[in-house]
């Protein structure tokens, strides 16, 4: 999960570079990698909201 943020998050820095920069390589644009890059991170997000994982319990026995 964690390496799923990190990567979405450099998507969104290279789209918000190429939006500053103004950079095109083909059909590639900041605009389409900026979308890629906040859609990812809004289902990283959904995901992440939505796992609720095991609930631990956690027993001291210590008589």
């Amino acid at each position: 999960m964690h390496m799923l943020f990190g990567l979405g998050g450099a998507v969104v820095i290279i789209g918000a570079l190429f939006k500053i920069l103004h950079l095109e390589i083909g059909p590639i644009t900041g605009g389409l990698v900026l979308g890629l890059g906040l859609g990812t991170e809004a289902l990283i997000f959904t995901v992440a909201a939505l796992n609720t994982g095991e609930i631990k319990e956690e027993h001291n026995d210590l008589l």
